[in-house]
């Protein structure tokens, strides 16, 4: 409905002023920092993140609030602010889960971002190695390696990483994987 932000936003407010610091501000808080990156207003989303990391850090949130403020760091071009976020989702074992391939491709992210591509290479290729699972951060990592592999004109490798992605039944319905055989065809021609 129209206004339903506004209400929401009032809402996650005033439970932050009367429950602060507590579970149902962190859910408020992070509701407005998810609003707040759809509307590229980081400094809203960087004061509400930074919190819940500090408040409630040894909760599952403070994952959540951690990756997000790595994807904020990262658009900002901020890569080592970036890479500690990620760094420290990993150095959490009971965080592991969806977070940390998601950690794994903002490293790889970053890494390319500094012009690091072996290093940005392996990180891509851990992902669909050990989680493979979570298919959306699966077919991203090819496609990202891939990326990396023809900036390094190893249009061979480039091409192997497509192939292996497209070999995989699983992904065949994803849209990913059109893009995959577009990149494809467009590296087997450089070959």
């Amino acid at each position: 409905k129209e206004g339903g932000y506004e209400l929401a936003e009032q809402a996650a407010n005033e439970m932050i002023k009367a429950f602060p610091e507590t579970d149902y501000a962190l859910q408020s808080r992070l509701y407005l920092s998810e609003e707040a990156i759809k509307k590229r207003d980081y400094k809203t989303a960087l004061k509400h993140l930074n919190l819940i990391r500090e408040v409630f850090a040894t909760q599952y949130e403070a994952a959540v609030a951690l990756s997000m403020l790595g994807r904020i760091y990262l658009d900002e071009k901020k890569y080592a602010q970036a890479d500690e976020c990620f760094r420290n989702i990993l150095g959490v074992k009971e965080w592991k889960g969806r977070l940390w391939p998601e950690a794994l491709y903002g490293r790889a992210e970053v890494a390319k971002g500094l012009g690091k591509n072996d290093e940005a290479c392996a990180f891509y290729e851990r992902i669909y190695v050990l989680y493979s699972n979570y298919k959306d951060w699966t077919v991203k990592a090819y496609l990202g390696r891939a990326d990396v592999l023809v900036r390094l004109r190893e249009y061979k490798k480039a091409a192997e990483t497509l192939e292996d992605m497209l070999s995989k039944p699983e992904f065949a319905s994803l849209p990913e994987a059109a893009e995959a055989q577009k990149q494809l065809e467009t590296i087997k021609k450089k070959l």
